[in-house]
Parts: structure tokens; sequence; C-alpha cells
């Protein structure tokens, strides 16, 4: 029998469709937040309080007071918090994100929700966000003030994260990377295919793709098809011969040995093991 992991929506939460959405923890969850799923918006979890383990693709990231976590819609999760947890969930869509960056292309969006990853803030850095944090209580059914504060947020968020400044050409240049792979990386093209498209050389590329992310293009989109591929294993609605097919490998034995060498697992071992867990 084939068990399938919920996927959870707005709607599903007593809640309209919206770009944006806050969810107050409490004892009477709509869901079992501690069994495996996921979402078809994106999500900021806010620990004000807080011990446990998070499990986000397969991955276990501890849960600490001030500590805020960050998954993608698509992502299967689990929850594992402490009952005296504190804190708050900010829900948002892809196009909500999508309008974000299109408004600030200073700032790399694409990069703060295109994995799971989480944030440990000190008490001092958590009272930055405190005003923001009750504002948004406040105001949440006043949409225009509430998505804008969400917007300040994830900025803050992104300016904490930042090591040094980047010009804004440069950072142009890291979010065109990134959007260029997340459109064409089912075809796998060559490197010369995004130089062209950058309007750069392949040796000035590659150069500048080592030292900003310390890896090649080519890596870069071979994680992006490994992410994805993993969602829709996990998501089992779809066989490793369809997969397979829309990933535009040649046949699912192709597949198997693309996924085999960057998993160390087959497709169908990398399942069981998730689902036995």
């Amino acid at each position: 029998m084939k068990y399938r992991i919920p996927t959870y929506s707005f709607k599903f939460q007593n809640s309209k469709e919206a770009l944006a959405q806050l969810f107050i923890w409490d004892a009477k969850q709509s869901y079992k937040f501690d069994e495996s799923h996921s979402h078809t918006y994106n999500e900021l979890l806010i620990f004000e309080k807080g011990e446990g383990n998070h499990f986000m693709s397969q991955k276990s990231y501890e849960i600490s007071d001030y500590s805020f976590h960050i998954l993608p819609s698509g992502f299967i999760h689990r929850l594992n918090r402490s009952a005296n947890s504190k804190g708050f969930t900010i829900a948002f869509s892809d196009f909500f994100i999508d309008q974000l960056q299109k408004l600030d292309i200073k700032s790399d969006y694409s990069l703060f929700i295109n994995e799971p990853k989480s944030f440990n803030y000190s008490e001092n850095d958590y009272k930055d966000f405190s005003f923001y944090f009750k504002e948004l209580h406040t105001h949440v059914d006043n949409e225009p003030y509430f998505l804008n504060l969400i917007s300040l947020i994830i900025l803050k968020i992104l300016d904490k994260q930042k090591h040094k400044p980047n010009l804004k050409s440069e950072v142009n240049k890291k979010i065109e990377i990134m959007h260029l792979i997340n459109k064409y990386y089912t075809q796998k093209p060559k490197i010369d295919f995004y130089a062209i498209r950058m309007n750069m050389s392949i040796s000035c590329l590659t150069k500048r793709v080592k030292q900003t992310y310390g890896k090649t293009i080519i890596d870069l989109q071979n994680e992006k098809l490994i992410f994805e591929a993993k969602r829709l294993l996990l998501q089992n609605t779809l066989s490793v011969s369809d997969i397979a097919l829309r990933f535009n490998f040649t046949d699912e034995s192709h597949f198997c040995h693309f996924f085999k060498k960057h998993v160390t697992l087959t497709p169908k071992e990398f399942k069981r093991n998730c689902f036995l867990q």
C-alpha cells in the first residue's frame, strides 16, 4: 500500500488562498505537525522559545531560543518541538517572493528561499525584530501593511546574513544565475549555454560562480535536479520512470545512475529509507 505524505495549503488551514498568512502556534493544530508533511506555501518559523529538532529535507536542524527556520514550498518536513515552545509561522506564497524580487532587485530573495535552512540569533538580535513582530500580530487584517511588514522581516534577515556588502551589479548577476538554473535545469544545459545568456566568457562565468558559491554552475544545476527529484519521490505521486521523463533523461536507467551518483542510493532505495524512518 502506498503511503502518501500530506500536503497542506492555505485553504486546508481554513484560510483563503493568499499572498501570506500568519499562524500562531497553539495546542489545537489542524494537522499533526510532528508527522512528515509538506506545504504548497513557504514557511518562516520563528522560535522565541523552544527545544527539539526540525527535520527538513532529511536533515535535522536544532530548535533553540531565538532561532528562525526557513522551509520552502514542497519540501517534506517534520517538527519535533517541545510542548512549551513559543512562536509563530509566517507563511507566504511563491508568487509573493517573485513579486518582492521584481520590486527589489538589489536583494537576493531567490537564495533566501531556495532550500531549507536555519538561523540562530542572540536575544539582542531577536529584539531587533520585536517591533516588526508586534506590528505583524496587531495588523494581520490590514493586508497592505501586513505584507509590507513581512517584506521588511525577510529583508532584515537577509541583511543580517550578509558578511560584506555587494555591488548592485554583482547581486544582479547572482540573481540572474540562479534564475537561469531554476528555469532551465530540467534541460541540463552545458556551461556555454549559461555563458551566452549571461553575456560572459566561459572562463569568467566559471570564476565568478566558483568565487560566489564555491561550486561550478553544473554543480548548482545538479543540486537543483537532485532537490526536485527528492521532492517528487517523497510526494509519491509519480513513478521513477515519470520523474526521469520530466527531467529529460533518456530513460529510467540513466536517471537512476545520475541519482545514485549524487545520493549514493537508487531512487527506490531513497524512498524506502525515508518512509521507514
